[in-house]
């Protein structure tokens, strides 16, 4: 887990990140997923979106404070993870 409270501020199109982000970590074979966190303190709604096998996740933990998560799966990974592995790696963070 990369935690960057500065990631997602910085970004202006998340499937440009995500693509960016993709290229780098398909060279690392023995790396099956990099999970992004970030936080903020404001207002915002949960939110969830699939961007192909990837998630992202945002979620208020109270009533200023917010966290936002990046799931990155590498599909060139030499060892391959379950969907139910994968399942409940999305459950843990919601």
């Amino acid at each position: 887990m990369i935690y960057d409270v500065d990631f997602f501020y910085s970004i202006r199109n998340l499937n440009e990140a995500i693509f960016l982000l993709e290229e780098t970590l398909f060279e690392l074979p023995n790396i099956s997923s990099v999970i992004i966190k970030g936080q903020f303190i404001g207002t915002a709604s949960p939110f969830r979106q699939v961007f192909g096998n990837h998630l992202f996740i945002q979620k208020i933990v109270n009533d200023i404070h917010v966290e936002q998560y990046l799931i990155l799966w590498n599909r060139f990974c030499k060892s391959s993870i379950t969907d139910d592995t994968a399942s409940k790696l999305y459950q843990s963070f919601e």
